[in-house]
């Protein structure tokens, strides 16, 4: 089982860019650069199968940055893989609106979602 979650998780990174990693060349705001820094040890401790830990990390960079569309989509990659999956359609939802690709994981969730048009 962890090792269908691990390629699970690699194929996602994998196929999916790290929007809260791309470099600007204005200057980021204290709040972005916080939101930047959790998201990126969410990620971190997702990869490490920490996946309640990675949860409250995202909500943290949600919480500071409320259009990251990445944190909803890996938080829901978390909840799924703890089988909350009621709990990650929301968030899959979300990244959708936000212009993340979701499917991928709507579908082992069991979720509705849809990939951006």
């Amino acid at each position: 089982m962890r090792t269908l979650q691990t390629l699970f998780i690699v194929l996602c990174m994998s196929s999916f860019g790290f929007s809260g990693f791309a470099q600007t060349t204005a200057p980021v705001d204290q709040t972005t650069d916080q939101a930047n820094i959790s998201y990126s040890k969410g990620v971190k401790a997702m990869t490490e199968f920490q996946y309640n830990e990675a949860i409250a990390l995202f909500d943290v960079a949600i919480k500071l940055k409320s259009d990251m569309a990445s944190a909803y989509y890996y938080r829901a990659v978390c909840k799924c893989n703890l089988g909350l999956k009621a709990e990650a359609c929301p968030d899959l939802k979300k990244a959708s609106e936000l212009g993340h690709y979701v499917e991928k994981v709507a579908i082992p969730c069991d979720c509705d979602a849809k990939d951006p048009q």
